[in-house]
């Protein structure tokens, strides 16, 4: 999937493999996810910055251990990050481990096109895409389902959904 795409509404997006050089952006992706709901907590700034940082690194570890062969994507607006795809490629799936575009970015088609593109993929081989998505977010849900995601397990957080195939 490397190369480009464009999104419904004429954005170019480019995808490349990530490397260690993107360390800092990744991790900016993260708190960008991630800071909104621990803002709520009402910590002090520097209780959030450091357990972010935690976090992030607990994160970048497990999907390397957990996925050592997985496909990892930074999304690229022109020549600006603006978002991360990480797909394990399995022989009876591809499983997306985790898809993320800057809030700033959002709503702009994205994440629509890079879904299409590995449904595209995965099914050109075959295999359904499994992801999870969480309860806490019934749109984030509702999205995939308008991909063609259905669910096919539900647990107390999040639900586990398969497409294409």
């Amino acid at each position: 999937m490397d190369g480009k795409l464009v999104t419904s509404t004429g954005a170019r997006i480019n995808v490349r493999p990530a490397s260690p050089a993107d360390e800092a952006f990744l991790h900016r992706l993260y708190a960008d996810r991630r800071g909104p709901e621990l803002a709520l907590l009402g910590w002090p700034e520097p209780a959030r910055r450091d357990f972010l940082d935690m976090q992030f690194r607990a994160q970048q570890q497990g999907y390397g251990a957990a996925f050592p062969d997985a496909h990892h994507r930074i999304v690229l607006e022109g020549v600006a990050p603006v978002g991360r795809l990480l797909v394990d490629r399995r022989p009876g799936e591809h499983l997306v481990v985790d898809i993320v575009v800057l809030t700033r970015c959002r709503g702009q088609g994205i994440g629509t096109v890079l879904m299409r593109a590995v449904l595209a993929k995965a099914a050109a081989t075959g295999v359904p895409v499994r992801l999870s998505a969480s309860l806490a977010d019934p749109r984030l849900v509702g999205w995939y389902e308008r991909l063609g995601f259905h669910v096919v397990e539900r647990g107390d957080v999040d639900v586990s959904m398969l497409g294409g195939g």
